[in-house]
């Protein structure tokens, strides 16, 4: 097996327990229980699926056993259909969160349909004539003719993610628009790296930005839980306050009237009386 093989495999496979160990924590923490954390989830679980595949394809590919060449061709063709339904969900993770600030750009996901379904009727032809890709003689994985418009597509898209993120740019302000901006440039930059070095890191960069887009989802949630926390807090001290109140005040200014026979004593409790309801 050469060292690029080796290193590529052991790259995907690191990828694969990054992604697993967030599929866990999502699934079985409190992000499952909205619509957006869903979808990330389903975009781990997407993911860790096209990264078993490529494993698989490298794995085998160029091999002399007999099921080399179906096996690099199925596991290519699992590859392709996992990778375009994470495309998918991809798209819908931007679009449901730009959605809650604006809904500007209705339009985007049915384009995005159109899109993906092309590229897989696409595969589903290339099983024929090989027009995307095929697996030669020695069992290796060929790009075909119309391979470079297949790859094309999904890179219109991410302009297209990019343009939105531009547009509603002060609505998300800085923060999330720099997530979402690495969220869409970090899969994309770290391909064409690595196809420099002759590395595929095509799905190893999409575990790397689902990780950065994670981490700014924990760093959002444990915001807001402290925002609800101080206002749980405030509540019940309101209440509190409402409920003693009356009684309170009863039984301070009777306390205060029997401490008018000592002039002194009368004084420094209205004084105190006086400090405690400006603190509260």
């Amino acid at each position: 097996m050469e060292t690029t093989t080796i290193v590529n495999i052991s790259i995907e496979a690191f990828s694969f327990v990054i992604s697993l160990i967030l599929f866990f924590c999502l699934y079985f923490g409190e992000d499952r229980r909205t619509k957006l954390g869903r979808i990330f989830i389903w975009m781990i679980l997407l993911n860790m699926m096209t990264l078993i595949s490529f494993i698989l394809s490298v794995a085998f590919e160029g091999g002399k056993q007999s099921f080399a060449g179906d096996l690099v061709l199925w596991a290519n063709n699992f590859y392709h259909v996992f990778w375009l339904i994470l495309r998918i969900m991809l798209s819908k993770y931007l679009f449901t969160y730009v959605s809650e600030k604006t809904k500007a750009f209705r339009w985007f996901m049915p384009y995005v349909y159109i899109v993906i379904s092309i590229n897989i009727f696409l595969i589903i032809v290339s099983q024929f004539n090989g027009i995307i890709y095929y697996v030669d003689e020695n069992n290796l994985y060929c790009h075909g003719e119309l391979y470079l418009i297949f790859a094309l597509s999904g890179y219109i898209i991410y302009i297209v993610e990019l343009f939105i993120v531009y547009k509603t740019r002060r609505l998300l302000g800085r923060a999330d628009t720099i997530s979402l901006i690495s969220y869409e440039l970090i899969p994309t930059v770290m391909s064409e790296l690595g196809g420099l070095i002759g590395i595929f890191m095509l799905d190893s960069s999409m575990t790397i930005a689902l990780f950065v887009l994670y981490t700014r989802i924990q760093i959002e949630q444990g915001k807001k839980l402290k925002q609800q926390e101080m206002e749980l807090q405030n509540a019940k001290v309101e209440v509190m306050i409402s409920q003693m109140q009356p009684h309170f005040l009863y039984n301070s200014l009777t306390a205060i009237a029997d401490a008018c026979d000592e002039a002194p004593k009368a004084k420094d409790a209205i004084i105190d009386f006086s400090h405690y309801l400006r603190g509260n």
